[in-house]
C-alpha cells in the first residue's frame, strides 16, 4: 500500500481519506507490536513460560526458527517497530494538515 501512495504522489496526486485511515491504523499497530515485543523482551508480559510455549509451537508449525532473542534481536525489533509507528503517525499529521484534503462534507 505504501508504494502505491508514493507512486500517487510522484504522478501529482493528492492525499485521500483512505491514506489517513491506513496511516492511523499502521501507526497504532506498529506501536502496539513494538510495545509487546519490548515488554516480552523485558519479561514483564505476564507468564513468560506459557507465552514461550505458545510462540514455540506456532513457530514450529510454520517451520521457522525457535531460538528466541539471540543477541537482543527482540528488543531491536520492538524499537524499530515503535519508530516505524511514529513515522506513520507523523505522516498522518502532515496529511491531515494538507490544504487539498477536505475532512468535512460539503
Amino acid at each position: 500500500v505504501v508504494p502505491a501512495v508514493l507512486v500517487t504522489y510522484c504522478v501529482g496526486g493528492d492525499p485521500s481519506h483512505v491514506e489517513l485511515l491506513l496511516n492511523c491504523l499502521g501507526g497504532v499497530m506498529f506501536c502496539a507490536l513494538g510495545s509487546v515485543a519490548v515488554l516480552f523482551d523485558q519479561g514483564s508480559l505476564g507468564d513468560k513460560k506459557n507465552m514461550e510455549k505458545l510462540l514455540t509451537s506456532v513457530l514450529e508449525n510454520l517451520g521457522a526458527s525457535t531460538s528466541f532473542n539471540e543477541g537482543g534481536t527482540l528488543l531491536a525489533v520492538g524499537i524499530l517497530s515503535i519508530l516505524a509507528g511514529f513515522v506513520f503517525l507523523a505522516d498522518l499529521g502532515f496529511i491531515a494538515n494538507h490544504p487539498k484534503l477536505c475532512l468535512r462534507n460539503k
